[in-house]
């Protein structure tokens, strides 16, 4: 299955704006110049983006020309075409897929690009790759990773992984009870068209990583490390979950047997508001450094004319050359939810222009078809983001480093909150169940259908065979 996170995190960074193909057309020899911009949007099939695989995923996708409303699009086969008078516009894309639903908004000027590309569905492909793990101590994981897909085995086992036809590589970290990394597998070129079967015999394959030196500053053992490969249909965390630095700072990387002559690799350390990443090409020593923290006030949500997150912050003078704001609400932390919901936003900071303090209030689209698919939903839990990012390049470069300040964020009424609201009779609050409330926002009782282990239950409802009258086993 795919990480709805990670894929939620690796959507944000693909959809900015490229391109430079801004610009008005002119008319014929006797006909008034046009003013102007053509701006181009490109629903993709899948991600990374193909030329030309565009499809018509979309539930909705609309403009806005300078600071007026958004308008409807239309388009043929995920290909839109939209004139806009102004320098300044906005474009908003709603998709559904499988249970996520996601509003994404870019707000950016001409001179940032007129050509916007995004994905709406992940298409399944018809191939796959069906991988036989033979030898996997006790306690160990293999963590296996192709452009698309990522599959883990805890024991010997074969997995299946779907895999576009033609030719993949796989990459394999295999970590052990403590997550640290005892040998890395890349294959290279694995030609598949329906189904291709291989083995990886973890006593006799991979290769132990190299460990190279780090600084980061300030000095944050908690702080995180991992390391991506850069190719050319992606990039692949080869690495798996972030490491923490501990007291002798270090960073895991493919040894130079497993090295290909056109990787870059991306090294980034994540603290709790902060991050710092590096492209190389050849790995090495590297020196890190968090940025000044990001200034901005709690999120809130407003439910009038409809329910959506305001967001207020303080843009700072840009370090890096290229920089942008991305600001976030989501439901991932409701376990129950039918439908992950994410809305997010783009800011370029040639939009954004150098404002003292910026309130960003998500666009009004309920008038638009599909949104009320897409909607976020009240008296749920909404995770919040707000991130600044600057970079040296939007593309992968070596050399090029990039910087993130991030402050978190939660909003909304829902059980759980630690305040008791209509409808509900207690509030278990961050511990989700205390001996008297479930984690449900109802008093305990033993009958219910709901287990409190706080409440001393080991089973609920009564059963007279395994449960007894009380709520514990039998």
């Amino acid at each position: 299955m795919i990480d709805t996170r990670t894929v939620a995190l690796a959507l944000a960074l693909a959809i900015s704006a490229c391109g430079d193909d801004g610009g008005g057309g002119g008319g014929g020899t006797d006909a008034p110049p046009i003013s102007g911009s053509d701006l181009t949007i490109e629903i993709h099939r899948s991600f990374p983006f193909v030329d030309g695989d565009t499809a018509d995923d979309a539930k909705f996708v609309a403009v806005q020309d300078g600071d007026g409303g958004f308008v409807a699009a239309t388009g043929v086969n995920g290909l839109y075409h939209v004139h806009i008078n102004s320098d300044r516009y906005g474009i908003a894309v709603g998709c559904l897929d499988s249970g996520f639903a996601t509003i994404e908004v870019v707000q950016q000027v001409v001179a940032d690009g007129t050509t916007y590309d995004t994905a709406c569905k992940f298409t399944p492909s018809p191939a796959k790759l069906d991988v036989t793990v033979k030898n996997l101590p006790a306690g160990h994981r293999l963590r296996l990773r192709t452009n698309r897909n990522i599959r883990l085995a805890s024991s010997d086992e074969t997995v299946s992984i779907e895999v576009p036809p033609g030719t993949t590589e796989l990459f394999g970290t295999l970590t052990d009870s403590a997550r640290n990394v005892v040998k890395l597998f890349r294959i290279p070129a694995i030609e598949v068209q329906t189904t291709t079967a291989i083995t990886i015999d973890v006593a006799t394959d991979g290769v132990a990583p190299d460990s190279l030196p780090l600084t980061l500053t300030p000095s944050d053992p908690t702080a995180t490390v991992r390391t991506l490969a850069v190719r050319p249909y992606g990039t692949v965390n080869f690495q798996g979950v972030g490491i923490p630095l501990g007291a002798s700072p270090k960073y895991v990387m493919l040894p130079p047997a497993l090295r290909q002559a056109d990787d870059l690799y991306v090294i980034s350390v994540d603290g709790e508001t902060a991050s710092h990443s590096r492209t190389v090409k050849t790995p090495g020593a590297l020196a890190f450094a968090f940025p000044a923290a990001l200034t901005a006030a709690p999120p809130m949500l407003v439910k009038t004319s409809f329910l959506h997150p305001v967001f207020t912050f303080t843009p700072t003078t840009a370090v890096l050359p290229i920089q942008s704001y991305f600001v976030e609400a989501s439901n991932f932390s409701n376990f129950d939810a039918v439908v992950l919901r994410d809305w997010f936003a783009t800011l370029s900071a040639a939009w954004v222009a150098g404002a003292p303090s910026l309130r960003y209030e998500f666009p009004d689209l309920s008038a638009l078809p599909g949104f009320a698919e897409l909607a976020l939903q009240d008296r749920e839990r909404l995770d919040t983001t707000i991130m600044r990012t600057e970079t040296t390049s939007e593309v992968a470069v070596d050399g090029a480093e990039a910087t993130s300040s991030r402050a978190s964020g939660v909003i909304g009424e829902f059980c759980g909150d630690g305040v008791v609201q209509a409808g509900e009779t207690c509030d278990p609050g961050d511990a989700g169940e205390t001996a008297t409330c479930d984690s449900d926002c109802t008093p305990v009782a033993c009958g219910d259908n709901v287990v409190n282990l706080t409440a001393g239950e080991d089973c609920d409802p009564p059963d007279g065979t395994t449960c007894s009258a009380t709520c514990t086993a039998l």
